[in-house]
């Protein structure tokens, strides 16, 4: 290591200090450590004092570094392609900052802009769907006729004692009371079985898909599905609330369509910005060397973890 740090350290070629730049502190090898470079590292590091001691050991600091960096490039460390590649992202994100950023950062949308989207989007893109609140109580059967016989007469009293009685079970409740010992949904079985606002086209777990299938068929809050049994497991399903498709207005919308308008331009600005560069360099591809590489390494797709079912309940409801 000590050969190799002499060898790094031995005079540039054109070492005449008459040569040397106006402004350099030092040399090292064929590098220069200039005004520039000394005032960049001073001002990251900040040392505790400026006096002439602590303006030398700074100094000697960046030879020592220096140093060695001509010792690895002597080495050949600067075509190691890991070198290679660390270099290169950070001279691309340099050239990012410098260049592209202050462009981006200039990029705005007006409000014309957005409303003429909202205007010419509004028909197909602008508008809430319809929704449902509804409460259900969920059995898990897992397909098993004994299973459904079982709990059937349970959600058929439960659904005889609401239908003869619905103020005892204001629909706002959901199933009330009864949600607590005849449903396995650990998520809603506390809460009277309500499982919220379900909207179609947003995605949801099998169970929500299934209670919101069933209140589609429903009218007025409190009415009742009927007992239905799934692959899935047993439903009783009661609405709650419905809310009805309506058209947006721009104010709820334009604060996500000015972000949106802005990430397109400034990915049309990058692309075209992409393009001058590859256009400015002189490019060769070499395909036959390509597919002339042995098989390479791949990665194995990762098997995720198992994970609870979205319907799985609480055995103690049994």
């Amino acid at each position: 290591a000590s050969i190799l740090l002499l060898g790094a350290c031995s005079e540039p070629k054109s070492s005449t200090r008459s040569e040397a730049s106006p402004e350099a502190l030092a040399t090292v090898g064929e590098t220069t450590i200039d005004e520039a470079r000394f005032l960049h590292a001073w001002e990251r590091r900040t040392p505790l004092a400026d006096t002439a001691e602590s303006r030398h050991e700074f100094l000697e600091s960046l030879i020592r570094q220096s140093a060695v960096a001509e010792a690895a490039r002597r080495a050949g460390l600067d075509e190691d392609p890991l070198v290679v590649e660390q270099v290169e992202r950070l001279l691309v994100g340099r050239l990012r900052e410098v260049q592209l950023a202050p462009v981006l950062a200039e990029v705005s949308i007006t409000d014309e802009e957005v409303r003429q989207y909202f205007d010419e989007h509004k028909a197909e893109s602008f508008h809430r769907p319809g929704q449902v609140r509804a409460a259900v109580l969920w059995f898990d059967t897992r397909g098993q006729e004994p299973l459904v016989a079982r709990y059937q007469p349970r959600l058929e009293e439960i659904r005889t004692a609401i239908v003869d009685g619905p103020d005892a079970v204001p629909p706002a409740s959901g199933f009330g009371a009864f949600a607590l010992r005849n449903s396995e949904h650990r998520a809603s079985r506390t809460k009277g079985g309500d499982l919220g606002w379900l909207q179609e086209g947003r995605p949801m777990d099998k169970l929500r898909g299934i209670a919101a299938e069933l209140a589609a068929d429903l009218g007025s809050p409190g009415d009742l599905s009927p007992v239905t049994a799934r692959p899935e497991g047993l439903f009783l399903v009661r609405l709650i609330e419905r809310r009805a498709p309506r058209p947006v207005e721009l104010s709820e919308v334009s604060a996500k369509i000015r972000q949106q308008l802005l990430r397109e331009r400034r990915a049309d600005i990058e692309d075209r910005w992409i393009s001058e560069v590859l256009n400015s360099c002189k490019i060769a591809r070499h395909p036959d060397r390509l597919e002339d590489l042995e098989n390479l390494p791949v990665r194995e797709r990762e098997t995720p973890p198992f994970q609870t079912s979205a319907l799985s309940g609480s055995p103690n409801a049994r």
